[in-house]
């Protein structure tokens, strides 16, 4: 996926272009390898499963994100009218 490093993980340029850089701290990348999310949730109570098996990178334009909208509205008018 575009702007994200061998780990999987965005590189440093997504703090800008989320507008973020100001309220991610600067080591945010040693704090991860410090305590990763796995420690994180699994703290907070969560139970890891595993890592999924199939990972998809999709790049949404203004056109697709359209078309999948109105086919879930069409789908869910079409539940509500036939119950």
């Amino acid at each position: 996926m575009e702007g994200q490093g061998r780990s999987g993980r965005p590189g440093p340029e997504w703090k800008a272009r989320a507008g973020a850089a100001g309220r991610v701290p600067e080591d945010w990348d040693q704090i991860l390898r410090e305590e990763p999310d796995q420690e994180v949730l699994t703290g907070a109570g969560f139970e890891f499963l595993g890592k999924p098996g199939v990972i998809i990178a999709r790049t949404w334009t203004t056109h697709t994100l359209t078309g999948v909208l109105a086919v879930d509205r069409l789908d869910n008018r079409s539940r509500v009218h036939s119950g």
